[in-house]
């Protein structure tokens, strides 16, 4: 996806295709990254120092920009801060916190992700139930 976006990036500096592309590229990303924000925000709950409340408000601010959403709501639900896109000659920052990453952000960023697949789970299993019943 990262490259699929970088090079619709690139196509529209330069040609009258890459802007809808660019566009199209944005569309369809805007509601899994929605729902990605939203799914690591609930995560961060249960994750030593999380800030579940900076996770939903950063995930869901950036949640139009693609991908970027469920980054910043991991950069938020963390309290670190991680570089965004790139625009132009300027980097962009996603999170308040610290660009210091350690081995304790490590480890809680493990368990956010593992809080999050087992969300994930439960709602599959949740879909599962009621398709079946």
């Amino acid at each position: 996806a990262w490259a699929l976006d970088r090079a619709a990036h690139e196509a529209g500096r330069s040609s009258a295709f890459g802007k809808p592309a660019r566009n199209l590229l944005l569309a369809t990303s805007w509601l899994p990254a929605l729902a990605a924000a939203v799914i690591l925000a609930a995560a961060s709950i249960v994750v030593p120092r999380g800030r579940p409340l900076l996770a939903a408000r950063q995930g869901l601010g950036n949640a139009g920009l693609g991908q970027t959403g469920a980054v910043a709501a991991l950069a938020g639900g963390l309290g670190v801060a991680l570089p965004g896109p790139r625009r132009a000659a300027e980097e962009v920052w996603l999170g308040d916190g610290t660009a210091k990453v350690g081995r304790t952000e490590l480890l809680r960023a493990t368990w956010l992700y593992l809080a999050a697949l087992i969300i994930i789970a439960g709602l599959l299993v949740g879909w599962a139930v009621v398709l079946l019943a």
